[in-house]
């Protein structure tokens, strides 16, 4: 009796989590889309800038929200990320029919046939489990853009990489030099921050404005109590982000700093 109660009420928090994800995921979508089509929307630059500033915050927010939870609950937010992924292919499917229709390729009888199969699966998507088995790392590592599920590429990183631990706070890529390796989380979260010079005087006073709760101010001990830094947080990255293959790819140094939020693997 124990146990089952035990699974039930384990079952019910995941339920809500994974409901409480997938809405706070569409919510980043929206708002990722008001932030892009703000400029073609208002004319006034104040009220754009106003509204494109919220729409990153808000973004920022929720990002950090399921970066943790990516990090407490692997299994829901796998499930979450596969069940967004199906529902993407299937509008994209579908868009792609109407398309097709409308260079009048299809007959009416076969679109309706396809729309049919179409409304099925996104049926099917709806009852998605709300949790799913673990991925190994290898996974992860087959799911890479440039391994694209290679057996044998992904044999040769697992021979050659190593595994590193960092902590909380740690700098895995600083802003301006180059990368050591290329990195691929396995786990946790990491914010990816950049330096902004706002203040060309060093005694002029940070503006008001631009302390925005995204932006944080660092005290780096090489520097001297007179230089104002602020660290702007760009994005979060989290299982299976890459890191440093740019820098590696061009020779050149990035013009972020990665910087671990929680323990990274």
């Amino acid at each position: 009796m124990q146990q089952w109660f035990l699974t039930f009420a384990s079952n019910v928090m995941e339920t809500k989590v994974f409901i409480a994800c997938d809405m706070a995921a569409g919510f980043i979508q929206g708002t990722m889309e008001s932030f892009r089509k703000a400029k073609r929307i208002v004319d006034d630059d104040r009220v754009c800038n106003s509204i494109r500033y919220v729409c990153h915050l808000c973004r920022l927010i929720l990002s950090q929200h399921l970066g943790f939870c990516q990090v407490d609950n692997p299994l829901v937010m796998q499930a979450l990320k596969t069940k967004t992924a199906i529902r993407l292919a299937l509008n994209a499917q579908e868009q792609r029919m109407i398309e097709i229709k409308e260079m009048g390729l299809l007959e009416d009888k076969d679109v309706h046939v396809l729309h049919k199969i179409l409304e099925k699966k996104m049926s099917d998507n709806l009852s998605f489990p709300t949790s799913i088995g673990e991925l190994g790392h290898r996974s992860v590592i087959l799911n890479l853009p440039w391994v694209d599920g290679n057996e044998r590429y992904a044999q040769f990183i697992e021979d050659n990489g190593q595994t590193i631990l960092f902590s909380p706070d740690d700098i895995i890529v600083t802003q301006g030099h180059l990368s050591k390796g290329i990195f691929v989380i396995l786990h946790g979260l990491v914010r990816v921050e950049s330096v902004i010079d706002l203040c060309e005087d060093p005694f002029e006073p940070i503006v008001e404005k631009y302390r925005a709760p995204y932006y944080t101010k660092v005290q780096d001990p090489i520097t001297t109590r007179h230089n104002k830094e602020l660290v702007e947080l760009i994005e979060f990255m989290t299982r299976g982000n890459v890191i440093g293959e740019m820098s590696i790819l061009t020779g050149k140094p990035g013009h972020k700093t990665y910087r671990c939020a929680t323990y990274v693997e």
